[in-house]
């Protein structure tokens, strides 16, 4: 090869890097733009009450007149805003009576007054000590005309650009090439993603609101069958892709490419499954919706990673290397 070839395959390689490092800039970009215009379209007011008051009444039935004003002071429009009041007879015990206020919207740097009657038991009314109220806010989002107007263009045209740089950089001709390997990698992390969603589903279903790491001191955990049936993969994996030097980039991209199927399933199961998108305001009222999102996330995957530290890359690694040489052994024509 001579010089000038030479240059010419560092100037074509120097462009390709480039074009990589510039796609993956706009990428970072337009997904930081995206998500910070969904958290201003989900962002929760602070709210607070002034003027809470009540007065016992016992002229023919016992009940207590409850009134106050609910202040929203920022800029922000607070949806369905519920005053929760509460009638009981010693703090800290179940209540008497509990009474439902609902202010509906209350938009920014406004406020809502209430007046409410709570009946409660006329047995108890020598005992009766005090009222409690709390509030609620509705987790339903404002997304205004800046959201539509970039953040869904953003949406399709960043994947239309990636897929068409993928193509330009000849990234799909170089998995047409390893086709087999592509595949038997990507069906592999299925494979094992699925044990582990298996084992993940059957530990949190029916534990509505389970915390994330922890139900009763336990946590979601492997099996014998569980490592037997991720130790039979691999070695079936192991068979197919055969070249040593290819496992073991194969066995890296299995291992990452599984934990995201993992984060994925275990996020939307809490978020939809569990209904934690319903219950984010309320758990801790003035959380932002992006800081909520991290924190499941977050905690999908360190559970994950509790599941299967470092016993499933070793069976995996083993498996695969054992199918590797075994076919190697069986067909000794095999590139190995």
């Amino acid at each position: 090869m001579s010089e000038a070839e030479k240059g010419s395959k560092r100037a074509r390689a120097l462009a390709r890097i480039m074009v990589i490092i510039i796609v993956l800039a706009v990428n970072v970009v337009c997904i930081m733009a995206i998500f910070s215009l969904v958290e201003s379209g989900t962002a929760t007011p602070d709210i607070y009450m002034v003027g809470f008051r009540y007065t016992n009444n016992r002229d023919g039935t016992t009940y207590v007149s409850a009134r106050g004003t609910v202040v929203n002071p920022s800029s922000l429009t607070a949806n369905n805003v519920t005053v929760v009041i509460e009638v009981y007879v010693k703090y800290m015990t179940p209540p008497l009576n509990i009474s439902v206020v609902d202010l509906g919207r209350i938009p920014g740097n406004s406020s809502k007054s209430f007046n409410a009657d709570v009946l409660y038991s006329g047995s108890y009314y020598s005992l009766f000590d005090g009222v409690d109220y709390g509030l609620l806010l509705s987790s339903r989002s404002d997304f205004g005309v800046d959201f539509f107007a970039i953040a869904l263009p953003m949406a399709v045209l960043l994947p239309t650009l990636d897929i068409y740089s993928a193509y330009k950089l000849g990234f799909f001709g170089w998995i047409r090439a390893r086709e087999k390997v592509v595949a038997a990698t990507v069906a592999w992390s299925v494979a094992i993603a699925f044990v582990i969603i298996k084992s993940y589903w059957l530990f949190y279903n029916g534990r509505g609101g389970a915390a994330f790491s922890n139900v009763g001191g336990q946590f979601p955990q492997l099996y014998t069958c569980d490592w037997v049936s991720i130790f039979i993969l691999s070695v079936v994996a192991g068979a197919i892709i055969a070249n040593l030097e290819t496992i073991v980039y194969s066995f890296i991209a299995s291992l990452v490419l599984s934990l995201i199927f993992e984060v994925i399933y275990g996020s939307f199961f809490m978020w939809f499954t569990l209904r934690f998108s319903e219950s984010f305001s309320i758990i801790i009222p003035g959380l932002s919706f992006m800081t909520f999102l991290e924190s499941v996330i977050g905690g999908v995957f360190f559970t994950i990673l509790r599941m299967i530290n470092i016993i499933v890359p070793v069976f995996c690694l083993l498996g695969v290397f054992i199918g590797a040489f075994i076919r190697g052994y069986l067909e000794p024509s095999v590139e190995s």
